[in-house]
């Protein structure tokens, strides 16, 4: 698939899922895109501002749906 196909994947859906993400690689990613946000830092703050734990940055999806997308659909994005 090329990126002339990318439309293709308009109004995909997923199925809701959840994963644990090691919080010490939530605070590498945070480091590496320079978020100061402190709850992506510290238990404390994220729970202050309504999390039940350390979030991740949005910025962490962009690559995880690549990885859905190659795993799922049969390497529907493994040749980009």
């Amino acid at each position: 698939m090329g990126l002339s196909n990318v439309k293709d994947l308009l109004g995909h859906e997923l199925e809701p899922y959840s994963m644990e993400v090691e919080k010490g690689k939530i605070k590498e990613l945070a480091i590496a895109i320079v978020d100061d946000n402190p709850i992506f830092y510290s238990l404390e703050s994220a729970k202050d501002a309504d999390y039940d734990g350390i979030p991740v940055p949005l910025t962490f999806f962009a690559n995880h749906w690549r990885l859905w997308l190659s795993r799922e659909n049969g390497g529907l994005l493994a040749k980009w």
